[in-house]
């Protein structure tokens, strides 16, 4: 049974590209569509906290939170978006003053601020966990 998490925002294209990939493809289409379960979640109001986006990007990454780079945490980050550019956010992940802490609190402290959407795959039969970040069709594939 793969288990499907989908933290979406209802205004975003991406996101509306995701879904619809994932229903199309994946449900509808699929012979082992009964061993995937879908949940969608709006990042705006369920988001992530502190706890679970730490574990998201352990996953990710495959490795512990002390061992991220800045860039990598970059990537969990939504670069488009106005509170990102707003607010120099791209200039505090780099400052060196500002911990890994600090900018996982700046992450999580608004849904917007989380590239989207972000797709959890738990695979229970392997306990395998995959982590995807907006949406690229071929690795969707590769995952599904």
């Amino acid at each position: 049974m793969k288990k499907v998490i989908v933290y979406c925002y209802n205004r975003c294209t991406t996101c509306k590209k995701a879904i619809k990939y994932l229903e199309e493809n994946i449900l509808n289409n699929n012979k082992n569509s009964k061993n995937i379960e879908l949940e969608l979640k709006d990042i705006i109001t369920e988001k992530p906290n502190l706890d679970e986006m730490i574990k998201i990007i352990e996953t990710k990454y495959n490795k512990k939170i002390s061992e991220i780079t800045r860039d990598e945490l970059k990537s969990f980050f939504n670069t488009s978006g106005i509170l990102y550019r707003e607010n120099n956010i791209k200039d505090k992940i780099k400052d060196e003053k500002n911990s890994i802490e600090d900018i996982l609190n700046i992450l999580i402290s608004d849904g917007k601020m989380i590239k989207r959407p972000l797709v959890i795959v738990n695979e229970e039969e392997n306990n395998k966990k995959n982590i995807l970040l907006g949406f690229k069709e071929e690795e969707y594939k590769n995952i599904f």
